[in-house]
Order: structure tokens, then sequence, then C-alpha cells
């Protein structure tokens, strides 16, 4: 029987390091015995991608859906049934027919057979039944457009996308279709940084072989270090790639705009804000273990060590700062000054953090999750980006730049990713962020003179200077 270890390394070859996820329903296939078949490691190795390629479809499927909610043109319900319905089904089909085909050639080597039995059955129902989280999250949301495809037709539901006229406090401009279109690349078209794993995966050996140490496709990095660097380093230049295309003509200035120098007293507030919120619980777990150890362990044990419920993670998690600039540029630097004009300031942060949140959807969830998970999970995500976007929001336009924000982003990833932030949930971060508002927005509002939409387009009247409480027209 071949080793776990040496499936699941065959698997992380396979998958997309940039993606975050392990694809629907290939965690199933850790316990393959690929020698009891007879057939080598790459032909398992090349069928697993072909499970990962049948994703694209559907992945098109969904981006498919969103450009049409923007943009439906004269015959919304046929550019559904052509663009999103077909290529969800072929690759829900492709993905059932693979997996299915794995289970046959490569049959389980567990004792607990029972776990995985949409691979040890030939009973097409029974293979339905036990596809995985992900194909049936897929089928959902094909059934929900479809749904929304049928009040379309029936006339009550009108397309494309937007809030009323009386919930904006400007009126719909010539910027919004840039807008739109922004969204929906940003939200749509990230799968497409995932083919930045190929580099990724094979510089390493391109640089061992520029050392003259030979072509190794063995050799994937000296230490993690290397190779987290090289997988983050790679992954941001997609997304910085693909903000560009979103950005349209509105690239450079918005550039310009995002990327003034502030104060310095701005860039030690982006260290300070991170700092508080992720001290904050190992402070709290001192304080409850220091008053527990005075009042029952003070003559059995030593007192708890303050210093050691403080600790800050390794340096190679710092390059997660340029993907958080990245993303900062986009989201404060050119979508936050667009809502807030039309929106309102609250309003305008509120929604930003929606949109910012939604992005990360496609690298959150894996094959581990229940439905009831991904729910809940989408859910804090939310929660998490909205109370945690207005302090970056805050930063920003008192700053008038987004080195701050990025700043203070990039180093909160540190801590998430680097895994020192120490037990500490993410409703706690919520709670912590949305008091941290709070008190920003209560005592130190932004100046009402910010410039928030540096790009407008050509003879389009100037904008109003938006005030802290939102206006309704």
């Amino acid at each position: 029987m071949a080793s776990r270890p040496r499936i699941r390394r065959a698997l992380d070859w396979v998958d997309s390091p940039a993606g975050g996820s392990t694809p629907w329903n290939m965690d199933a296939l850790d316990d393959r015995d690929i020698s009891a078949s007879g057939n080598s490691m790459s032909v398992f190795a090349h069928v697993s991608s072909l499970v990962n390629l049948s994703m694209f479809p559907v992945y098109f499927a969904g981006a498919a859906a969103l450009f049409i909610c923007f943009f439906p043109g004269h015959r919304p319900s046929t550019r559904f049934a052509r663009w999103v319905y077909l290529p969800a089904g072929l690759g829900l089909i492709a993905n059932l027919l693979l997996v299915s085909y794995l289970g046959k050639m490569y049959p389980s080597g567990s004792v607990l057979e029972s776990q995985n039995p949409v691979l040890t059955v030939s009973n097409f129902a029974s293979l339905i039944r036990g596809v995985g989280t992900g194909f049936w999250s897929a089928i959902i949301g094909t059934l929900l457009v479809l749904y929304g495809d049928l009040r379309l037709r029936s006339g009550n539901l009108q397309l494309p996308v937007h809030f009323q006229p009386r919930y904006s406090a400007r009126a719909a401009s010539i910027t919004e279709h840039s807008s739109n279109r922004f969204i929906w690349m940003m939200v749509s078209l990230p799968f497409l940084t995932g083919f930045v794993a190929f580099p990724a995966l094979y510089s390493p050996a391109l640089i061992r072989s520029a050392m003259g140490y030979g072509w190794n496709l063995e050799w994937q990095s000296p230490s993690w270090i290397v190779n987290y660097i090289n997988i983050q380093m790679w992954g941001t230049l997609g997304l910085f790639v693909l903000l560009c295309f979103a950005l349209g003509s509105a690239r450079r200035e918005t550039l310009r705009q995002s990327l003034r120098w502030p104060s310095v007293v701005y860039f030690v507030l982006g260290i300070l804000l991170p700092a508080i919120i992720f001290a904050t619980g190992p402070l709290y777990f001192y304080t409850f273990d220091r008053i527990h150890w005075a009042a029952h362990d003070f003559y059995r044990f030593e007192a708890p060590v303050f210093l050691s419920y403080f600790s800050l993670p390794q340096w190679p998690y710092l390059f997660l700062i340029p993907a958080a600039l990245v993303e900062e540029i986009a989201w404060r630097g050119y979508l936050q000054p667009r809502f807030i004009s039309r929106y309102g300031l609250y309003r305008g942060i509120f929604l930003v953090g929606i949109v910012w949140g939604v992005f990360h959807f496609p690298s959150d969830f894996n094959s581990r999750m229940t439905l009831i998970g991904i729910l809940i999970h989408s859910v804090t995500r939310l929660l998490n980006c909205v109370s945690w976007g207005f302090a970056l929001s805050w930063l920003t336009l008192r700053s008038r730049s987004v080195l701050p924000a990025a700043l203070t982003h990039g180093l909160a990833n540190c801590f998430i990713v680097g895994g020192r932030s120490g037990p500490v949930s993410v409703w706690f971060l919520i709670f912590s962020w949305t008091v941290l508002d709070i008190v920003l927005f209560r005592f130190w509002p932004p100046d009402q003179d910010v410039d928030l939409e540096p790009s407008i387009a050509a003879g389009e009247p100037p904008l109003p200077t938006p005030q802290l409480v939102d206006t309704l027209s």
C-alpha cells in the first residue's frame, strides 16, 4: 500500500499553492492505494490534475453569472443558459466522472472504507450522495441563479443589480459602469491568479539549475522559508496584474493618489493598531491566569510569566505586506472614494467591506467544510472585513494614502497566518475592531476636505464632499 505522505505529496503537487484551499473532493483520495492497481504515481497525478481542471468551467459559470447581474444585456436569460448553466453542468459532470474513475482505479487501503463511500461503491445513487460539500454547494449556487432567472422572466426582478436612488447620496454617474466592471473583475477573476502556481512550483528548480546543480523537479525548495516567500511574491504579482487590468483608464491616477507619502504619525498608527488588537487577547489571558494563580496557586506554582503570552510571527510572514498593499489600492484606493461619493461615508465604507469580504470567498473554503460551516464562515468573513475595513478606511481618509492601511492590513495578516495571535477567536477580533472603529470615528473623525474621487470621467460634474452623516436624496 502506498503511504499517506506519498499520496499527499502527489495532491500537493497538482493543487494550486496560491489557491489557499483543497479542491472539492480531493481529500477523499488521501488513502488511495495506487500500488494495488499497478499504475504509477504519474498517472494518478495527471488524473488528479484533470479533477482540478474540471472545476474551472464551474468557476467560469460563477464569474459569468455575476457579470450578467452587472451587465445583463438585452436577453439576460439567454446569457444565463449559454454562459452559466451549460459550463456549470459540464464541469460538474466531468468532476463527478473523474472522481468516480479515481475511486475505482485506486481502491482504498484504509480499514475505514465506510468513511469514503463515494470511492468504494459502484452504485450511482451512493456516488451522488457522497461527492462532497463543494459539489453540492456548486449545485446550490446554480439553482439560486436559476431561481433569480425565473424571477427575472416573470418580471419580479430587474437587472442590473444596484441600489435604488433613494439609498444613494448622489445620482448614478457614468463612473458607475467602470466601478461595476472593477468589482466584477476583482471578485470573479482572482481564481485566474492560481496559474501563478506553475512558476511558483518550477522557479526553485530553475534557480537550482542555473546554479549548476542540474534540473530536478523533486527539489521544491531548500526550506519552507524560500518556498513561502516564493509563493507569496508570485501570488502578489498575479493579483497586481489583475488589479491593473481592473483599474482600466483610472490606473495611473489611482496609483498616484493611493501611494502618496503620508505623515510618519500614520505609519506609527499603522503599526500600533494591529499591535493593540492582537495584544488584547494575550493580555486578557495573562490577566485571567494571574488572578487565578493569586487566588488558588500562590504557594504551589510560580507566577505566570508576562512575556510568555506574547510573541511575534516569524519574519517570512512579512512578505504578506506586499499583497496587502495591492488589496488596499483596490479597495481603499479605488473603490472606497467612489462608494463614499455615491452612498455616503458610513454606508460607503460598509459596502466596501462587503465587497472585500466576497473577494476572499474563492480561497476561504475547502472540502472538509460542511454546508453549515460554509455559511458560518461566510458570515464571519463578511463581519470581520466590515469591522476591520472601517479602521483601514479611517487610516486612509485621515492620511490621504493607502500606505498606513496597507501596513495595518499586512501586519494583521502576519499575526493571523503566522499563528502567533494566541487563542483569539474571530468573534473576539470582530468585537475588538468594532470597538476601535467607534473610538476612532467618534473622537477623531476623518477630515471632510479629503479629495474622495481622484479620477473622474471627463465631463462629469465635480463631486460634493460627503458629510459624516449620510444624506438621502
